[in-house]
This record gives C-alpha cells, structure tokens and sequence, in this order.
C-alpha cells in the first residue's frame, strides 16, 4: 500500500498601530504593535503492503504578510510633556514536523518539510515631536523555524529519503528607524533599539532494516534578514542624548542521522547551517545632541552559534557505504557607521561600535561494520568571516 499525507500551515495577517495625525499637548504618546504568530504543520503517514510507500510534504509558514508595525506617518506632528513611545513587538513561529514509515517486499519512505519565517517587525517615526522628555523607538523579535523528520522503512528491499529545510528568510527584518522628514525639537533622551532572537533548526532521523538499502537524507537550516536601528537621511533631531541600538542573536542548526541495518547498504547525509544575518546601527541625516556632556552612540552587536552535525552508521552482512556531509557557514555582517552626509554634533562623545562573537562548528561521521565490503567517510567544513 502507499500513503501520503500533505499539510500546509500558512500565516499571512499582519498587525498595524498606526499614528498619522497631529497632537498638540498630552502627557505622553504611545503607538504599539505586538503580534504572535504561529503556523504549525504535522504530518503522520504509514504504508504497509507488498510493495510499501510512504510519503508526506509539510509546510509552516509565516510569510512576508505578517509584518508587526508600529507606525508614525510623516503627516504627524506631537507635542508632548512625558513620553514618546513606538514599540513594536513580534513573537514568530514556523513549526513543520513529520513521522513516516514504510514496510514491505519493497518499503519506500519519503519526507520534504519547509520551515519558513518572512515577517518583519518594525517600529518607525516619519512625523515631527516637539518637547518630549524622551523619545523611545524599539523594535523587537523573535523568530523560530523549525522543521524535524523521522523516517522508517522495513523490508527485503528499502528505501528513505529525507529533505527538512528551516530558514528565517531575507524579507524577515526587526527595524527601529527615524525615517527622512522627520524632526524633533527640544527632547530629552532619543533611544532607538533592534533586538531580534533567530533560530533555525532543521533536523533528521532514519531508521531501516533490509536486504538491500539505501538512504539519502538532505538537512538545511538558514538564517538571513537584518536587525537594524537607524536614523535615516533627511531626518533632524536635536535631542539631550541620542543613542543607536542594534542587537541579534542568531543560531542555526543542522542535524542528521541514520541507522541503516541490511545485507548491502549505503547511506549519504548532509547537514548544512548557515548564518548571513545583517546587524546594523546607523546614524544619518542631521544628530545634535545639546544636553551638558550630551553624547550620540551608535553600537551593533551580534551572537551567532552556527552548528551541523552528520551522523551515518551502517550495518551489513555483506556490503556498506555511509558519507556524511557538514557545513557550517557563518558570514554575517555587523556595522555601526554614520551615513555619508551625516552631521552629528554633540557636547560629550560621538562613538560607533561593532561587535560580532561567532561560532562555527561542523562535525561529520560516517560508521559501517560490515563482513564484506565496507566504505566511511566525512566531509567537514566550518567558514567563520563576520
């Protein structure tokens, strides 16, 4: 018998707080978005018969629809005593899982899962404040894909193939940003803070018992997009301090495994994690910082573990070959900078700081007992360039 089994979970809403009008006198001002996002997709497939097959596709996704803004258009002008707040705050999940399994003369399992996370969250200010005692602009994210496969396969003649893939994808961006247009006048303290937590993690195990065997197994876990706090070209602030924050923790992980028992048998196994996430701190446009000793910082900063590991193990009686594959790319970028025609003028300090802490580990292993013929090996490769 065969069975196959599909299921698709797809998040496309997104969250708004909106300002766009003006306010002449308050107490304080706030615009803030949150959003939960979760899209969860589990499969669990079974075929049984002479000939044995079993497949599922499954995927989870939170697509570039699901944006979590807090915005403040251009046509806004706030006047204010207390305090200016624009928070936006995003908690996303792509969770894509299957079990399948197969037996038979001739048992086939086949898996492909997709775990994806698309939506931005940002917090932006394009209209004017005037007296605020401070001014708060603060993005914050958190992002998980997940995608985890178990495959099985029994029979005289068997088969697995195995493809999960869980990646945060370039249109994912945690943004706090003053945009060109914008003007403050006479505030306290301007802070604009980017936090994001990314973690991908993709992972695979397969278990079969044969006469004759194969198994294939292709494991991806990526993490792109950009955290980034910045004060854009065209905006004009003259505040008691300014200070610039962008900060990300990023941690993809690739993991596959096999266990191949048969009278000949071979098993191939690739796990690969990379890491290309942008972190940046920005300041552009015109930064006065008049307070005494009033200072303007700029700091980025970034976290990343990059992990693969492979593991094949074969068992035969008379032939067996396992290769394992891993890869562990981490080449993100972080910078804090001043954008080409900035001005920045201040009574105290102006600072720009950049700091990445990278890891990059890749472990292979290909195992194999064998009374006849047997064949191992590993290919590793680990590349840190922050």
């Amino acid at each position: 018998g065969v069975s196959v089994m599909l299921a698709q979970a797809i998040v496309e809403g997104g969250v708004t707080a909106a300002l766009d009008g003006d306010i002449t006198g308050s107490a304080a001002v706030t615009v803030e978005a949150s959003g939960r996002n979760l899209a969860d997709a589990d499969t669990r497939v079974a075929g049984f018969g002479a000939f044995g097959g079993a497949g599922s596709g499954t995927v989870a996704q939170v697509t570039a629809n699901a944006d979590v803004q807090a915005l403040v258009g251009s046509a806004s002008a706030a006047t204010t005593s207390g305090a200016y707040r624009v928070i936006a705050t995003s908690d996303n999940d792509a969770l894509a899982e299957s079990d399948a399994g197969s037996g038979g003369i001739a048992a086939i399992t086949g898996s492909a899962l997709s775990a994806r996370v698309a939506g931005a969250t940002r917090a932006q200010v394009l209209g004017d404040v005037n007296g605020a005692s401070s001014v708060t602009v603060q993005a914050t994210g958190n992002n998980n894909a997940f995608a985890d496969a178990l495959a099985i396969s029994i029979g005289l003649f068997a088969g697995a193939a195995v493809n999960p893939t869980a990646e945060i994808t370039s249109a994912m961006a945690v943004e706090a940003l003053i945009g060109s247009g914008a003007e403050f006048t006479s505030v306290g303290a301007v802070s604009l803070d980017a936090v994001s937590t990314n973690t991908a993690t993709a992972q695979s195990k397969g278990e079969s018992a044969s006469i004759v065997g194969i198994t294939v197994m292709d494991v991806e876990a990526t993490i792109r997009g950009a955290t980034r706090a910045a004060i854009l070209s065209g905006a004009d602030l003259t505040a008691d301090t300014v200070s610039i924050d962008a900060a990300a923790t990023t941690t993809p992980t690739a993991i596959v495994s096999s266990t191949g028992i048969s009278l000949v048998g071979g098993g191939f196994g690739s796990a690969e994690a990379t890491d290309s996430h942008v972190v940046e701190a920005l300041g552009g446009g015109k930064i006065t910082a008049q307070g005494t000793a009033g200072t303007i910082a700029l700091d980025a900063s970034l976290t990343s573990n990059v992990y693969a590991d492979g593991n094949m193990f074969g068992l035969a009686l008379g032939g067996s070959g396992s290769f394992t594959k891993a890869i562990a790319n981490a080449t993100p970028t972080v910078r804090a900078n001043f954008s080409s025609g900035a001005i920045a003028e201040a009574m105290g300090d102006i600072t720009a700081h950049a700091k990445a802490d990278v890891d990059a580990v890749a472990l292979g292993r290909g195992s194999n007992f064998a009374l006849g013929i047997g064949f191992s090996g590993a290919q590793v490769t680990a590349t840190s360039d922050p």
